[in-house]
Parts: C-alpha cells; structure tokens; sequence
C-alpha cells in the first residue's frame, strides 16, 4: 500500500495501479487498494474502469461514504447531459453516511437538474450551501433549480449570494470564470423575468465585458448579448414613452426650478463595486486597494417638479433607478434614484453631481471622498487580517491517542478530546482560519484506519507538510498522546497508536527521526505542540521513564523558524482537568488561543502571548491543586513573533459598533446584535440566511435593505 501511495503522490500511475493490484490481490478482503485504483483510474479519464473499481470496494465496505460519492461522480461523469438514477442513489447514500459533504450534495443537485426534477435539486443545493455557505457554485446551482421553478425572488437572492463570494475575482483561473459566467447569466435571465431590466443590463454587461473576448464561452456570451439588445430595445421604447409624456407636461408649464440632489450613499453590492468604509453625505472616507485605486458606487436621489432628463457623476452618465435601485425607472416626474461608479485614488477627490431635467435646468451636488489605504480603514476584520496575512498558506497536522493497541501501555481519558478541540480552533474562520483541508487530523476514534495515529500515518502527515508547506507558510504540529525516554540509551520517544513495546527503535516515534522529517519541512514559521508526559506510559522497570527530557524539547526548537510549547518540564507530569474533560494543558491553551491570552488587547492572539498565558494559567492552576506542572516554552533561533488566532469577542465588539451605525431601529439592533453572538449550529436555516447577509452587510458586500428584508419577510424578530 505504501508503494502505491507514493507512486500516487508522484502522479507515476502506471506503477500506483500495479502496487494497489498487487495489494488488492494479496488481502481480498480490504476495500482501500480497489477505492485507490478506481481513483487512479478517473485521473486519467478511464471512467468505466473507474466504476467497475469503486463497485468492488464498495462490495468490501459498503458503509464507506467517500466511496460512494466517488461511485456517483464516476458515473456522473460517463453521461454528464443525462445522469442515470443510480447516480442520485449514490450522493443521497453518500449523504446518509455523511452529512457534511458538499459536493455530493452539489451533484446530487446537477444530477436532478439534469432530470428536470428542479424541487428536488433546489433541496439538495439548499443543503450544500448550508454545508460550505459561502461557496459560490452551491449558490448559483441553487439559483438555477429556482429560476426553473419560477420562483424568481428566491433565484435572484441565490445568485447574490454566489456573486458575494470574493473568490469569483481570481479570473485567470478556468474554474472561477466557469462560475462566473454560469452566475451573472443566469442572474440576469432571473433579474430580466423579474422585470428589473436595469439590474438585469448590469450583470450582462459585466459578463460580456469580462468574457467577451473568450472564445471558450462564445455560446454564453452571445447569450447574453441576445438578450441584452432586447432589454436594451425594450428600455429605449420605454424610455422613448416617457419622453413624449414630458414633452406634452412641459408644453402645458414654464419650467424654471433646477432638480435638488442628495446624495444618500455608497452600495458595495452593485457589480464592479468595492467595499466602502462610510455612508456619504458631504465627506467619505473608503479603502484604497493594493493598486492604490479603488471603486465604489455613489448612489443619490434627483428631485424634480417637471422631471429629470439625465443625472451625471464626474462627468459621466449615472445610471437612473425606481426605489430600492431595482429597475429602470419608469416615472420621473417626482422624484429617481441614480448611481455611478468612480474611481477613488488616496488623498481627497471631490465628485461633481450634475442633474439636468426636461427644460435645462441644472442641480449640482459635491461630494468630497478621501480615499486611504485599506489596512488603515476596516477596521473590524484587522484582527483576522493579520491572522491571515501572517502566513501565505497555513497547515496543521493534529495527533491525539487515547487507547493504544498495545495493553502494557496506559490508555489516556482526554488525548482525542483535547486534539478536537485543537482543531476547533484551527479551522474557525474567525479565529486562526486554517483551511480544513491543510489540516490533517490522526485520532484513534475515527471509523478509517488511515486517519488513526499509527506510526506510518503520522510519518504520512508530516510528508504531507514537506511535500506542501513552502518557506513563508505557517505549520503547526500538536501531539497528545504518551512519551517515553529509555534511561540507558537516552533515546527518547513519541508513542503513536501501534506503539510494540518490545521494539520501540521500528514502532515508536524516535526523537531523531521526529527531528529531521520536522526539520525537512520548509516553512519558515514552525509551531511544535507536545502534551507527552502523562502519568503511566510504558511498564518496562527502572529504564523506563514517562517523562520526555527538557533537552528533547530544547533539540526541537533549534530547527530553523521552529517555536515550542511542552505541557510541563522534564521532571513533571501533564494532568488532567476532570471538571473541564480535558487536559490541563490544551484547556488553557484552547483558553488563550480563543481571547484570553490577547494581552495587548489588539484581537490577534500570537505565539509569545499565548505560550506565557498557558504557562501562567497551568502554573497557578496547578498549585491551587497542590500539585506541580509548569509547561515549557523554546523560541530557538526564531527571531520573530507569530500570530495565532484573532479574537471573536474583539470582533463581536467591533460589529457592534458597525451595526449602532447602519440602523437606527432599536429592535433591529438588538436582534441584530443578538444573531452575531449566537452559535450558527443553533440556528434555523433562515437565521442562518439572515446571519449571512449581515456578515456580508459589515464587509460592505451587500445592501442593509436586502438583510431588512430578509429579517422581515421571515418574521424573525417575532
């Protein structure tokens, strides 16, 4: 098996498909090798063979849910026009074995779409999007079972949630433009049903305009330019109309008042449109971007007792709106709404307003718009910012053991539970924002003998974080589980799951072993997590010592970048905190890492903050329970700070303050308020829907009035 997974990692499939058959052949009973060799099959495109292997494994383990989704992509992809109904019966078992996979949930809903069973489809998108919210593929398939549907209000809301998502930007990827063009065609075909044909001209504007000139998209762009010379067609008739209706008003009145202008904001939402910091009124302030040039939507209302023929904004044609900026106006006899995109530089720009009606006469409005950088505005999200940005790339290998296969080595209570919560941590987007999928977590409770922590699958992990952790990437590495130091030899050890007691050198974890597979890896930026002196461990006499040395930890941390934290010195142990169900150790450090260790109050938890915070927490801790444990913490050659995780209750402060600034109704403030602190898993769908587009509303992605909405039409302040 290890064979043939190297020959897969170094794409050498030829070699991979023989090893997996060799291993297939010698154990008939084990799934893996034919799930391996039905992968290998697909990578190059061998379909048939593809099903044939995934149907044998699944023969060996019918329970195997990754398998089943494999089945079902496998036959999804032999007839992707025309899915067969065993592809839905294998996403709905994949789905039943577990329920967090996504993109078995997308291709269910492809796979019923196809079939024109559009409810169906709209249910199963509805429950990718719940899984991954903020994808926009799951969005957008969404949105399409809708729009089929008719039920148009709902499509319209789905593909402005699949536009939100900031990934969309990232063109030169063919997989992004794909969803790009998939989203703003269908979402102008809805806008353009809806009857809103000034919204609906938008989102097809921008897709020619960014795709135009692509020839693998001619079929969708000329479309889109079909459909756009009808609108365009249909609002010059209208607009024609509405010219003649005036000019008879105008012969019956001597017109001599100018329009009033009022600018009333900027929408973040509008295709094209960037993030902006404040309502405008007279002065704005907004982000700069990294190209020192930033774009925003000004939006305004011209107010004429005759009517308003055009509006302009720094000297060009601002698009002309009813309210709630849906559609093209059709009356402009009182009073229409109005919004242009201008480019903002850094330093002050001062934005004319020009609005002219039938008989001439011009209203003019100034708007003063200083334009900074952008870290120097949001301020809100600079916790997580620096989170993020302290790392190009983040990846995690997580180990924990509780009951060891060997009896002569003492079961753990906490060891798992407290590598869980380790992970909790890691992949909370609002905290430390470690991709899930650059996480790799080894527990002895997982179903897949792949994901315990034996000693060739740790040896695996670490390989993974060779093979893709780069110099300016940030690595962490947690391990809770039994040490062990041979008196007589000095050698010192990590136990993994398959620890032989009798052969410690080729089934235990050697520290010089640990050291160079750590050492190998390049990232800059090495955190080393061990909680290893646990009270037990191995019964092998006087030779036999729980206890790693502090010179184990010492030798860690002399790796170039690598910083680390021991649960306690070479002479003690690591307890347990029986009232908290964890131990000691991670208990405080989870503590620091989620707020408390953030000493200089800036919502960013870093290395030096959290490594004293544990130690002073477990040191005192300790000596209330009149026993000793002071963790040990070795900066090495590191000659920089790193951070960590931001801090929720900073953030939460921050939305707060945004969200006493977007809305003026107490209730919606407390409500509002109220959502943000709330847990998303104990939430309805809606709340969730609604949580969402507030998020989304205090990164200025997205309108207050559609979050309103959405609040009211559901009742949920009720």
């Amino acid at each position: 098996m290890r064979r043939g997974q190297e020959a897969l990692r170094a794409r050498n499939y030829r070699a991979a498909q023989q090893a997996f058959e060799e291993a297939a052949a010698a154990d008939k009973t084990r799934a893996l090798p034919h799930k391996y060799l039905a992968d290998i099959h697909a990578k190059q495109g061998r379909y048939a063979e593809a099903v044939a292997a995934a149907r044998q494994a699944l023969a060996l383990n019918e329970k195997d849910a990754d398998t089943h989704y494999n089945l079902g992509t496998y036959l999804l992809y032999t007839n992707p026009e025309n899915p067969s109904e065993e592809v839905i019966q294998e996403m709905r078992r994949a789905l039943e074995l577990n329920g967090r996979l996504a993109d078995a949930a997308q291709n269910l809903g492809y796979a019923l779409f196809q079939r024109k069973r559009y409810e169906e489809a709209a249910e199963a998108f509805r429950q990718a999007t719940r899984i991954t919210p903020s994808w926009a593929p799951y969005h957008a398939g969404l949105g399409e079972a809708l729009l089929y549907q008719g039920k148009l209000e709902e499509a319209a809301a789905a593909f402005e949630q699949a536009a939100a998502d900031r990934r969309l930007k990232m063109l030169r990827d063919k997989q992004y433009r794909d969803y790009f063009c998939d989203i703003f065609l269908n979402w102008g075909k809805t806008e353009e049903k809806r009857g809103n044909l000034g919204t609906a001209k938008d989102h097809l504007r921008r897709l020619i305009a960014t795709l135009g000139e692509a020839a693998e998209y001619r079929q969708q762009v000329d479309e889109g330019r079909r459909l756009l010379a009808d609108i365009e067609r249909r609002l010059a008739e209208e607009a024609e109309a509405r010219r003649k209706k005036e000019e008879e008003a105008l012969k019956q009145r001597q017109d001599t008042k100018a329009p009033v202008v009022t600018i009333t904001g900027t929408d973040a939402t509008h295709p094209g449109a960037a993030p902006a910091a404040a309502q405008a009124r007279e002065v704005v302030i907004v982000a700069a971007g990294q190209d020192e040039t930033t774009t925003i939507l000004l939006t305004g209302v011209a107010s004429d007792d005759v009517g308003v023929e055009k509006v302009t904004v720094a000297g060009e044609p601002a698009t002309l709106y009813q309210a709630r900026d849906l559609t093209v106006a059709e009356d402009l006899g009182v009073s229409v709404n109005f919004s242009a995109e201008v480019a903002v530089r850094p330093g002050e720009n001062r934005i004319e307003v020009v609005a002219t009606d039938r008989s001439g006469n011009q209203g003019r409005s100034v708007v003063v718009i200083t334009g900074t950088r952008k870290e120097r505005i949001e301020v809100a999200s600079e916790a997580a910012q620096e989170v993020a940005q302290a790392a190009s790339q983040k990846w995690a290998v997580l180990v924990g053991v509780n009951q060891y296969e060997s009896k002569e080595i003492t079961p753990l209570r906490f060891s798992v539970r407290d590598v869980r919560a380790i992970h909790e941590v890691l992949v909370d987007p609002k905290r430390a924002g470690f991709p899930p999928a650059n996480v790799v977590l080894l527990t002895d409770d997982q179903a897949e003998r792949q994901k315990h922590p034996t000693r060739r699958n740790v040896y695996d992990a670490l390989y993974f974080l060779e093979q893709n952790a780069k110099p300016e990437d940030l690595v962490v590495i947690y391990y809770s589980g039994h040490g062990f130091r041979d008196r007589d030899s000095g050698k010192s050890y990590l136990l993994p799951l398959d620890t032989v007691t009798h052969d410690l050198e080729s089934s235990a974890i050697p520290n010089d072993e640990f050291l160079a597979r750590v050492a190998r890896i390049q990232a800059n930026k090495k955190v080393i997590l061990l909680d290893a002196c646990h009270s037990g461990g191995l019964s092998l006499g006087a030779k036999a010592d729980a206890k790693l040395p502090t010179e184990y930890y010492e030798m860690l941390a002399k790796a170039e970048g690598t910083v680390t934290i021991a649960s306690c010195s070479g002479d003690e142990q690591s307890y347990e905190y029986p009232g908290k169900g964890q131990g000691a150790f991670t208990y405080f450090l989870c503590e620091g890492l989620t707020g408390k260790a953030d000493a200089d109050g800036n919502g960013v938890v870093s290395f030096q903050e959290v490594s004293a915070y544990v130690v002073n927490s477990v040191s005192e801790w300790a000596r209330r329970q009149r026993l000793k444990q002071t963790p040990l913490t070795h900066t090495g050659n590191a000659r920089f700070d790193i951070p960590l995780s931001a801090v929720r209750a900073v953030e939460l402060e921050q939305k707060r303050q945004k969200l006493l600034a977007l809305f003026d109704d107490n209730r919606i403030q407390r409500y509002s308020i109220e959502l943000l602190e709330r847990e998303p898993k104990a939430m309805s769908d809606k709340e969730q829907l609604a949580l969402t587009v507030l998020e989304q509303v205090l990164r200025g992605e997205s309108r207050p009035e559609l979050y309103l909405e959405i609040v009211q039409k559901f009742s949920l302040m009720t």
